[in-house]
């Protein structure tokens, strides 16, 4: 059994278009072991229920943003979308006793696994200053909604092309012979729990240039007007002596 891979937390919401190189783990068929089985792969979505919170400030809401997110002095959070993306994976190892004429040793290949991706925590804040059901309210929660769409059409879109790249890794990592099943369960370990980091950090360059496409200057700008700058109006109140614009985004932390 192949230990629980659970990767970091990131906190992104992205449609994904994953590359396929970048196989760090041994391949082909070694020597005297039997004939390479096609794994069992199974791959599923995990999402958390969504929550809201209106008790949070525009001036709370700043503190719990992305430092990154907040360069510009001129945008102001009147709301923010925050979740998590857990990357978890578990597989199963048969292993094969080699003696004979080619020597003796352990043969070894990865025969199920599974993947998931949770969508963890997700919660919706808007500040507390905007009336709940105004026009202002209903602008800035059609921004969010547009941040929690683009989480789970992430979902629906990368899960069944993860699991394509997940079976050509597992035969282009093949068959593996060493001295001892620990050698090769570590072999086995380490090939995949790399090929995992390599999908994490593609997932997270891509969903942070996505998240800017959705929190874009132009989106700024038309909120800052909407409602006939109601937004603007109610935040640059909440926090005097800030220009009369507003921010609305996803965070990464």
């Amino acid at each position: 059994m192949i230990k629980n891979s659970t990767l970091q937390h990131i906190m992104f919401p992205a449609l994904l278009l994953l590359a396929s190189g970048n196989c760090f783990a041994y391949e082909g068929y070694a020597n005297g072991c039997p004939e390479y089985e096609m794994p069992i792969v199974i791959v599923a979505p995990v999402m958390d229920p969504i929550k809201m919170d209106y008790t949070k400030t525009a001036k709370e809401l700043i503190a719990l943003s992305d430092p990154e997110m907040m360069n510009n002095g001129d945008l102001i959070p009147a709301g923010l979308t925050k979740f998590g993306l857990k990357l978890d994976g578990q597989g199963e190892i048969i292993f094969h006793t080699v003696t004979g004429e080619n020597g003796g040793g352990t043969c070894a290949q990865i025969s199920r696994y599974e993947f998931s991706m949770r969508l963890e925590d997700p919660i919706v804040y808007v500040a507390s200053e905007i009336p709940y059901g105004s026009c202002a309210y209903e602008e800035v929660m059609a921004h969010e909604n547009r941040h929690l769409a683009a989480a789970y059409t992430m979902l629906d879109e990368v899960l069944p092309v993860t699991e394509g790249y997940i079976r050509d890794f597992l035969e282009h990592q093949g068959i593996v012979r060493g001295r001892t099943r620990e050698e090769v369960n570590r072999i086995l370990q380490d090939g995949i729990d790399e090929y995992l980091k390599g999908l994490n950090q593609s997932i997270i360059g891509v969903s942070k240039k996505l998240q800017l496409e959705i929190d874009s200057e132009e989106e700024y700008a038309r909120l800052a007007e909407a409602c006939d700058g109601e937004v603007s109006k109610i935040i640059n109140k909440a926090i005097r002596g800030t220009p009369s614009k507003r921010r609305v985004r996803q965070d990464f932390d």
